[in-house]
């Protein structure tokens, strides 16, 4: 289950809270949350600390929200890590055409 709540909001960013498992299911959440943000020239922050759990696909999102410019807030290291392999994974998937990886850019 993930909780997502709005923590600071700025006529030019705002900042969300994710607490508990980060799964594929609430990708289109996010996503919409995402483009909602970009569309109000706001700059979106995800507040990561209360994570504890995430799958390979809501990591994939977060590195592509990351190249969007989304910036991941106290982001656990263990997630750090894991978003900078898929990160070079993406990098390589991408320049090889792999839709696994840049799918997920429309999400965002």
């Amino acid at each position: 289950m993930l909780k997502i709540e709005a923590t600071h909001e700025t006529p030019g960013a705002i900042t969300i809270a994710l607490s508990g498992t980060i799964g594929g299911e609430y990708l289109l959440q996010l996503g919409e949350i995402a483009r909602q943000a970009a569309a109000a020239r706001r700059r979106l922050s995800i507040d990561l600390s209360q994570v504890r759990l995430v799958d390979r696909e809501a990591v994939r999102f977060l590195a592509c929200a990351v190249e969007q410019g989304v910036r991941l807030v106290a982001c656990p290291s263990w997630l750090q890590e894991w978003l900078r392999s898929e990160a070079r994974d993406g990098n390589r998937h991408e320049q090889a055409g792999s839709p696994s990886y840049s799918s997920h850019k429309d999400s965002l």
